[in-house]
């Protein structure tokens, strides 16, 4: 195996195994590529490419709270939940599952996408607590 194909290797590794295959590494390696510090970079590559997943989670967090926080609805989304009779809406904001009370009814609503159908995310009105309608539209 040349070194660009064991460098490929690493940086698909999780951590404790690329600390196990690294220690490997160096009892066979010769010495000119230790001094060279090519494991080095290959263990920086790793690192930077693992914050930056960090860094994209927290941004993903950061605006799905600005998203529910900002109470927005998606217009296609609506229209979706329009095409439902307006008796048959009431009956599925009066029929949410709340794990801490049991059935309840929903309120401070978005509207969301899920594929072909839409969901409806908002609180309990006993308790406050968040919950979600998933809503099949055919």
């Amino acid at each position: 195996m040349n070194l660009r194909a064991l460098r490929s290797r690493l940086k698909a590794l999780e951590k404790t195994e690329l600390l196990e295959t690294i220690v490997q590494i160096y009892k066979v390696l010769p010495k000119e590529l230790i001094e060279e510090e090519l494991i080095d970079d290959i263990i920086a590559d790793r690192s930077g490419y693992l914050e930056l997943r960090q860094r994209e989670k927290e941004e993903e967090k950061r605006y799905r709270q600005a998203y529910q926080a900002e109470n927005v609805t998606h217009l296609a989304a609506l229209q979706k939940w329009k095409t439902i009779p307006e008796h048959a809406r009431e009956l599925l904001l009066n029929n949410v599952w709340c794990s801490r009370c049991g059935e309840t009814r929903l309120k401070d609503y978005t509207v969301e996408h899920a594929g072909p159908n839409i969901v409806l995310r908002g609180r309990c009105t006993a308790c406050h607590h968040d919950v979600a309608r998933h809503v099949e539209i055919e």
